[in-house]
């Protein structure tokens, strides 16, 4: 069977980063001080039991840092409040907050200081949308995730708009639309998702249109991950979303000549190839 790999698989420059820093860390860590990330470091299973066999250990609750502990904040980012946190704790932080994700951390603190009302278009359980959210003034603020939820809002005198940077760009513009059509005296929509998620989008989106099946590579709690998953499943039903090659079934690629292969931003392309081998043997 053949199978196409996506030009955009494999991980986006702010994963690399936050990779390339905490091995950075591991191996200069001559003092055997402990390493935590806040969170897991990637969305990515596999990548975090990698990595808590080097010693690295996942932390939800900061309260049980000691000083001198060496903590690697991830790609998401964290809330203001968090880093202030932190640096009482006098621990050794090392930031790899994408920049993107830094920027919408800055238009969000400005526009909110400037007195709009901030409608945040992404997943209010996602630790990327909960750093944002630190910036913002006075609860001035709404995180939506549908049109439906947008439709919801009543009008504001000034409203900004801005994304997760891991939304699809399709969604972001049915809700931009949804609120721009309300009365308000000002609306500013500020398209903040991620360029290269978006180049990985369409990627997908077109791998789909011309293959038998797509295979979308990634961590189920990746939330680009399983935006790939529904763009390419809008397009193909046959579409499976799996997080390593022990998900893959034979079954599924019976009677096919041609397969699609993508994966999250935090699937590691090695990954990616050694899927697409197995399936040229099917």
């Amino acid at each position: 069977m053949d199978a196409i790999v996506s030009k955009y698989a494999g991980y986006c420059s702010g994963v690399k980063g936050a990779i390339k820093t905490l091995d950075e860390v591991i191996a200069e860590n001559a003092a055997k001080n402990n390493i935590y990330t806040l969170g897991n470091i990637i969305h990515n299973p596999k990548v975090v039991e990698d990595y808590k066999k080097k010693g690295v250990y996942s932390l939800d609750d900061i309260d049980t840092l000691k000083p001198g502990d060496n903590v690697v904040i991830r790609c998401h980012g964290i809330s203001p409040k968090v880093m202030d946190n932190l640096k009482l704790k006098k621990v050794k932080i090392f930031d790899t907050t994408c920049p993107f994700v830094l920027r919408v951390h800055k238009l969000a603190k400005a526009l909110s200081s400037s007195g709009y009302f901030i409608i945040l278009v992404g997943d209010k359980n996602h630790a990327e949308i909960m750093g944002i959210e630190g910036n913002l003034k006075n609860e001035n603020y709404i995180i939506v995730e549908t049109v439906e939820e947008a439709s919801k809002i009543n009008p504001k005198k000034k409203i900004a708009v801005l994304s997760q940077t891991t939304q699809t760009k399709e969604n972001f513009k049915l809700i931009s639309k949804e609120i721009a059509g309300k009365i308000m005296d000002e609306v500013l929509i500020i398209d903040t998702t991620c360029k290269t998620t978006e180049l990985r989008q369409n990627e997908v989106a077109q791998l789909a249109a011309k293959t038998d099946i797509m295979i979308i590579v990634g961590g189920k709690n990746s939330a680009n991950t399983t935006h790939l998953a529904e763009i390419s499943r809008n397009i193909i039903t046959k579409t499976f979303h799996i997080e390593s090659a022990d998900d893959l079934k034979k079954s599924w690629f019976k009677n096919l000549k041609l397969a699609g292969i993508s994966g999250g931003s935090s699937t590691p392309y090695k990954e990616i190839d050694d899927i697409k081998k197995i399936i040229e043997l099917y």
